[in-house]
């Protein structure tokens, strides 16, 4: 049995690129204007918001699906999918991540029933890991921010690496 394979294209990975710097740049700006050090690898942000971001554009695009295009990054949702609702998409580079951090939204308490697809990144394509509801994340252990979300072996054995 294999997962749910999203593959990229060009425009994805164009728009990824171009909002991940718009993010970093729009954080960096809040620190400094709150009188704090920039005290955060740019290059390495930016990386980890165009994976996320990645993910968010095919998925949607494929799903037929409408990205968050709010400026409050971290809202309840980043997808919302024609006949399966608001989707939050957690990506990692890490093959095997287990247990898989998931942050809540900052902003918002997210519906118990909304939906979180646990993905894995390539650079070809984003696989779908896992889907719980946040009332199943919620179940986890928390440590500090993060809920740590098991992944049974089965799951990974599905996706390519």
């Amino acid at each position: 049995m294999s997962t749910r394979v999203f593959p990229f294209t060009e425009e994805d990975k164009d728009s990824a690129l171009a909002k991940a710097r718009r993010v970093v740049a729009y954080y960096a700006v809040r620190w400094k204007t709150g009188g704090k050090r920039l005290g955060f690898d740019t290059k390495f942000q930016t990386r980890l918001w165009y994976v996320g971001f990645c993910a968010e554009n095919c998925i949607a695009r494929i799903l037929n699906g409408q990205v968050d295009e709010g400026e409050s990054y971290g809202t309840e949702w980043d997808v919302d999918i024609p006949e399966l609702g608001h989707v939050q998409i957690k990506t990692t580079q890490t093959y095997g991540l287990n247990p898989f951090p998931v942050k809540e939204p900052r902003n918002v308490f997210p519906n118990p029933e909304g939906l979180v697809w646990l993905t894995y990144y390539r650079d070809s394509d984003i696989q779908k890991v896992r889907e719980l509801t946040w009332s199943e994340v919620f179940k986890f252990p928390k440590e500090e921010q993060f809920y740590q979300v098991q992944i049974p072996t089965e799951f990974w054995e599905r996706v390519e690496k």
